[in-house]
């Protein structure tokens, strides 16, 4: 995208929630980050965009932190390409390419759909990552969304123990939106510790408000603060997930799984899903939720 309209883009973004506040800043000019410019973007080194929020210049969308973003604008096939750069191209399997939110998108039936990423290096989700999807769960006369049975669900490694074969928790992190009337089942864990936990949504985002709905989810995990947060259409949500009692690592050389896993089926639309590198803040989890194309 031009620089100026990806500037201009942003910055109209933002006029809504700020106001009159939101302004460029003038050319040459190194303004200071105050309430009276909250909202403020500028570019620093001529290439990082950056956002004046609480007092503090914040760099947004840092192109080095994008390390997977799968549009799902393939008119057919089984491939899902990864416009990231970083080749982490994925297959989908039982999810049929339809029209979605933003043109194409990916549909599944209903009948355990995945798509399905290898591991690779750049996708080592260890330690502080991000991941983002637009969803909208469907139902039918004939099909009813039910609880646990109809889920999103996204994985690395099996982190909560299943079958008779598996004893303990192996390294990885397991989210399962839906899973709960109440909101996310959350689960995480180093191959000795497991943290499983139902993070709740705010009332006017429970699953059942948004069937039928397109909706934007944001999950961050990061183990500097020992914390998983979730935003959904832009707004975090008040509670979170607390991973701290986790010491070792939750790596592992498993691919990442998208929708179906174990029982839980999901039946809808997936479109332009994101994984990043880092802790989306607020203002980037909403700026993402207004406009794709960031």
């Amino acid at each position: 995208m031009d620089v100026v309209v990806f500037f201009a883009t942003a910055l109209l973004l933002f006029s809504g929630s700020q106001g009159a506040n939101s302004k460029a800043a003038p050319d040459g000019q190194d303004p200071l980050c105050t309430s009276q410019n909250n909202g403020l973007l500028r570019y620093i080194a001529g290439s990082v965009l950056s956002l004046c929020s609480d007092g503090n210049w914040q760099a947004v969308f840092s192109p080095g932190n994008l390390l997977a973003h799968w549009k799902m604008d393939e008119q057919l096939g089984n491939t899902v390409d990864d416009d990231s750069g970083n080749e982490n191209h994925g297959t989908a399997e039982r999810a049929s390419p339809t029209r979605a939110k933003f043109t194409r998108g990916r549909y599944f039936d209903n009948g355990g759909g995945t798509i399905t990423i290898p591991h690779s290096s750049g996708l080592d989700l260890t330690h502080i990552f991000s991941i983002a999807c637009w969803y909208k769960v469907t139902d039918s006369p004939w099909v009813a969304v039910s609880y646990p049975d109809k889920t999103f669900f996204v994985r690395k490694g099996t982190a909560f123990p299943h079958g008779s074969q598996q004893i303990r928790p192996r390294p990885g992190f397991e989210f399962a939106l839906g899973y709960k009337s109440l909101g996310t089942r959350i689960s995480v864990s180093d191959g000795y510790h497991m943290v499983s936990s139902i993070l709740e949504h705010d009332s006017a985002f429970l699953p059942a408000r948004l069937i039928g709905r397109w909706a934007h989810y944001v999950l961050t995990l990061d183990r500097r603060v020992g914390v998983i947060t979730m935003y959904i259409n832009g707004r975090k949500q008040t509670n979170t997930v607390n991973i701290r009692s986790l010491t070792g690592s939750i790596g592992n050389d498993m691919p990442l799984i998208i929708a179906f896993q174990y029982s839980r089926i999901t039946r809808g639309y997936l479109d332009d899903c994101r994984v990043y590198k880092h802790a989306l803040s607020s203002a980037e989890a909403k700026l993402l939720y207004q406009n794709h194309r960031l």
